[in-house]
């Protein structure tokens, strides 16, 4: 399960507990009575923390005057439709727990107080976002891989880049750090699908000048404007534009579209994931499947190889055969480890390439008093 938020004093794999949930809402914390605005994926469980210690604590939904949930302090008595029910539950301090979010939940919450005969009236506002499926946008329409690289004769074409299923009407656009690529007449289409999320799509026109020697990659992102609906989980997707009229292809594997440094490239990975093996070589030339290797990462990933490809471009005279494997980081955290990518050449000579892989949390879009954090790979 994943989270929105990070919950301190927690292990992260146990953040939704309702022990932990009681343990970290006990803690310092830097708002003197409930946080305004929270963010929740859609499935997961939500807490509105609050520090209403030793107070009669009633939740209502917007202005309304019905309670969903209450607790008693001095008693520790809970009570409530809300909590009859097991939608809501609440903590001691009258923090409220949402036992699993969804959209229904996108709306404003009033909490009464009664604390040494006095009552005091907070608002709170829950925003439900969906992360879509894959976590990252789909390029050209390959669905399994974030970064791939495309071999072009020309110097001009149209590029897409889609979101499926996300809980919102979010914008995309490519990002590319050469000065020599042009992208236009950008379109964007959205289709509404019939469980409240969205696909949203994006069809450019790109031009590259013909002093670009040998490729380009362009980036295609949901930028930091819409942090407020997915503040951790959405990744970027990459496509490697190669012109087979400038460039003289290695015949070194690359892995997960690291083309620069084939050795002891760095990725930052989920706890779950798939890595990709590719080698771009002449069609008189022959390469039997490629080989991984788990390296130093063997004890800490369950690694299985799902399947190969091979993508002829007969025009050009060039194959990109591309290997792809999943995995599972067996620990918590995984220490630096490296993986490598072995192809065999029909000439008798082997071609190696290594990756370091590891988990990391990295800062993402900033949103009010709230920094939410981002899984990269």
């Amino acid at each position: 399960m994943s989270s929105s938020q990070v919950l301190p004093g927690c292990p992260p794999l146990l953040q939704f507990s309702l022990p932990c949930i009681a343990v970290a809402a006990s803690l310092p914390r830097e708002y003197n009575s409930c946080r305004a605005t929270n963010f929740f994926e859609a499935g997961d469980a939500g807490v509105i923390p609050c520090d209403f210690i030793n107070s009669t604590v009633v939740w209502t939904i917007g202005t309304e005057d019905a309670s969903i949930i209450y607790v008693q302090n001095a008693h520790k008595k809970k009570g409530g439709p809300g909590y009859l029910s097991g939608e809501y539950d609440i903590l001691t301090d009258g923090s409220l727990v949402i036992r699993r979010v969804s959209f229904k939940h996108n709306q404003s919450y009033t909490v009464i107080v009664n604390s040494n005969s006095k009552t005091h009236t907070y608002h709170v506002q829950v925003k439900v976002f969906d992360s879509p499926h894959p976590n990252y946008p789909v390029i050209n329409g390959e669905i399994n891989f974030r970064h791939r690289s495309l071999i072009v004769s020309e110097r001009k074409g149209k590029l897409n880049c889609t979101v499926y299923n996300i809980g919102s009407r979010v914008s995309l656009e490519w990002i590319t750090m050469n000065s020599g690529v042009q992208i236009d007449n950008n379109v964007t289409d959205v289709d509404t699908i019939g469980d409240g999320t969205f696909n949203v799509s994006l069809t450019s026109n790109f031009t590259v000048r013909d002093d670009i020697d040998c490729e380009v990659t362009l980036v295609c992102t949901i930028p930091c404007s819409h942090p407020e609906m997915f503040p951790y989980s959405i990744q970027d997707s990459s496509i490697t534009l190669q012109f087979a009229d400038g460039c003289s292809f290695p015949q070194l594997p690359v892995i997960d579209g690291c083309y620069s440094r084939p050795y002891n490239c760095s990725i930052n990975v989920g706890r779950n994931g798939t890595l990709t093996c590719s080698v771009r070589n002449t069609a008189d030339e022959y390469s039997r499947k490629l080989e991984w290797n788990l390296n130093s990462c063997t004890d800490f990933l369950w690694f299985y190889h799902v399947g190969h490809s091979v993508n002829q471009d007969i025009a050009n005279d060039y194959n990109l055969t591309v290997s792809k494997a999943h995995f599972t980081v067996k620990t918590y955290l995984l220490p630096m480890c490296s993986v490598s990518c072995m192809v065999s050449w029909s000439d008798g000579n082997m071609t190696t390439s290594t990756a370091l892989l590891t988990t990391k949390n990295e800062p993402s879009c900033e949103t009010g008093d709230m920094v939410f954090f981002q899984i990269i790979h």
